[in-house]
């Protein structure tokens, strides 16, 4: 970790990390017709927050971080969120997203971890499709399946401080949309904008050579400013 140009990040109430890989509704050629059914986002992972006043500016101290150097998730820093969203009052993940998230798809070997995303059909017998306009009983069928994982109530960080992560994108394709993103533990303004979020990190499949950075607030309607870095690759 570089000890240099600490960036200080006002949280204005306790927040958690979320990590996940989505597929969305408007999948490319190279998605359905690929000879390689697996998109991969691998997480080369030093998520940190860094006490200010703890150590000198040049190189604060680490507040928390993970390694991933053991051989699967600490499930005492880990939530693994599956499904389609309807388990959590929110089926389609609040996107009408297409895939369903599975604990298969994330792994840890090597010193990191790797969120997949596959073509792979997968039928859910208990909950109806967001995207369909069928108000029937017939289970969901999907064609998609990935990983999304959060912290919350397990390392609620409430410090000034950066918070970063070593992250592998995908090359992109429509739909494809990998996120390092941030919302607050205790929700004392309100529902969603109304708490905010904080998006890290979101790199939009259709523009892989850029990613973006967001903040989300609001009290009677969203509002949002942030901005997008090019990247190499």
């Amino acid at each position: 970790i570089r000890c240099t140009d600490t960036l200080k990040i006002v949280t204005i109430q306790p927040s958690y990390p979320h990590i996940h890989l989505r597929a969305i509704q408007g999948e490319s050629d190279a998605m359905r017709n690929s000879h390689f059914p697996t998109w991969i986002i691998i997480l080369f992972f030093t998520i940190a927050t860094f006490f200010v006043d703890g150590g000198s500016d040049d190189c604060p101290k680490i507040f928390w971080s993970d390694e991933f150097d053991g051989e699967r998730l600490n499930p005492d820093v880990w939530n693994v969120m599956t499904g389609d969203g309807c388990d959590y009052g929110i089926c389609g993940w609040g996107n009408q997203e297409l895939e369903v998230y599975s604990e298969d798809n994330i792994i840890v070997k090597d010193g990191v971890m790797i969120i997949e995303a596959r073509r792979e059909d997968f039928i859910n017998s208990t909950h109806h499709h967001p995207s369909s306009n069928d108000s029937s009983n017939q289970p969901s069928s999907y064609r998609y399946t990935s990983g999304r994982l959060n912290t919350d109530q397990l390392v609620n960080i409430d410090v000034f401080g950066r918070y970063e992560a070593r992250i592998k994108l995908p090359k992109g394709g429509q739909g494809v949309w990998p996120a390092f993103w941030m919302l607050p533990s205790e929700w004392k303004y309100g529902g969603w904008p109304k708490s905010g979020e904080i998006d890290i990190m979101e790199q939009i499949g259709s523009e892989p050579h850029s990613i973006h950075g967001t903040i989300h607030f609001g009290t009677h309607t969203h509002k949002f400013i942030g901005r997008s870095v090019d990247i190499e690759g």
